[in-house]
């Protein structure tokens, strides 16, 4: 129902991240998955960033997900 969501989730609501972890099974390492050629298809470093501070441009609550 458009409207019903809220504008901001909770900085300190955990629950999603909890979540998420329950069904984690391993990390990738190293972070690079390549094709049959070779070729980088998939650099999970590229993404080392989110690991950093947060952004005066971007949500809080976000960023804290995104990595």
């Amino acid at each position: 129902m458009p409207g019903t969501a809220p504008a901001h989730h909770p900085a300190d609501d955990d629950q999603d991240l909890a979540d998420a972890d329950r069904g984690f099974v391993a990390r990738l390492r190293p972070g690079v998955v390549r094709d049959a050629a070779g070729r980088t298809v998939r650099d999970a470093e590229t993404y080392a960033f989110l690991y950093g501070d947060c952004p005066p441009t971007a949500n809080p609550s976000l960023w804290g997900r995104a990595a």
